[in-house]
């Protein structure tokens, strides 16, 4: 009995010798990698999203490790991102604040410019101040992107009326609307631009005085608005161009900086903007011929309010 006892203790002391010291290493083999794991992820807590989990291990710290260097690098791009996107929010609102104009203070202007004319009998002088006026009270419209198709004519009279000043007996334009559609609403800005190509590709390149018509009806549930001129007009080829970069409006007005420069530029916005807001089904259709002249129809559907098409 007391045989065993003794073999009893030396197994136990054995146990105990040589026990600890393994149990310590095997501990300490676990511990030390989760707690270097644990060290990476207090730093990236304060804030150190650069430090990396190092250790080539293919066990679950390694998994850990290689996830939480995943999750790091996703961070660090998003904050990039975001970084950036901060950045371009504050130069936007840098640059709406450098062309931030009091409507009130420029109509007050022009007002007094146009009394100032009329005193000393500068006819001329006085109606193109009051179309310039007429021009920024409908081009502002506070911030609306719809208006009534009277207000888009009176926009382009007054647009006209100021081109009629620099080009004299050159330029002559004649504008009907039937009566049954003027109260209804369209998209703002998109005669401007197109009579803006009639009259700078079109009438200022032909002999002698050039016309613009401008007729505007109803065509069932839509409006069809004719822009024609008599013009220089566009050969086969260049017809052909611009029908097909009519039909990639959409597209080629997301990188505006490539095309900004181009001819028919405008264009192509007012295509974009009428197919984005109703469809491909609208827009802008063209017909021209060399030495004859242009023709643009711009087809929408009728829109009764404008407060009601801007909250769609």
């Amino acid at each position: 009995m007391r045989e065993i006892n003794f073999y009893l203790v030396v197994f136990i002391f054995i146990i105990m010798f040589f026990g600890i010291p393994v149990s310590y290493f095997l501990s300490h083999s676990i511990s030390k990698p989760i707690v270097q794991l644990m060290s990476f992820m207090r730093k990236a807590e304060g804030g150190n999203f650069n430090v990396r989990y190092q250790e080539k291990r293919y066990d679950e710290v390694g998994l850990l490790g290689r996830s939480f260097n995943k999750m790091l690098i996703k961070i660090n791009e998003l904050m990039h991102i975001t970084e950036r996107q901060e950045r371009q929010k504050r130069d936007a609102e840098f640059r709406s604040l450098q062309a931030n104009i009091n409507p009130h203070f420029l109509y007050n202007t022009l007002d007094t410019i146009q009394w100032m004319a009329r005193k000393q009998q500068a006819n001329d002088v006085a109606e193109v101040v009051e179309s310039l006026a007429k021009l920024f009270r409908i081009g502002l419209s506070k911030g609306r992107d719809v208006i009534l198709l009277k207000e888009e004519i009176e926009h382009i009279e007054s647009y006209l009326t100021i081109q009629k000043t620099r080009y004299r007996d050159k330029l002559n334009y004649q504008i009907e609307v039937e009566d049954s559609i003027k109260d209804k609403a369209v998209l703002k800005f998109i005669l401007q631009p197109i009579v803006e190509n009639a009259i700078y590709h079109g009438i200022k390149e032909r002999r002698g005085p050039g016309h613009i018509f401008i007729h505007a009806k109803q065509l069932d549930q839509q409006i069809a608005i004719s822009i024609s001129d008599d013009g220089k007009g566009m050969s086969k080829q260049q017809l052909l161009d611009m029908r097909i970069a009519l039909a990639n409006s959409i597209a080629s007005t997301e990188n505006p900086e490539e095309t900004r420069n181009k001819k028919g530029y405008g264009m192509l916005n007012v295509q974009a903007r009428i197919q984005l807001t109703h469809g491909e089904d609208y827009g802008i259709s063209i017909e021209s011929m060399e030495d004859k002249g242009t023709t643009v129809t711009i087809l929408m559907p009728i829109l009764n309010e404008p407060d009601q098409e801007r909250e769609q």
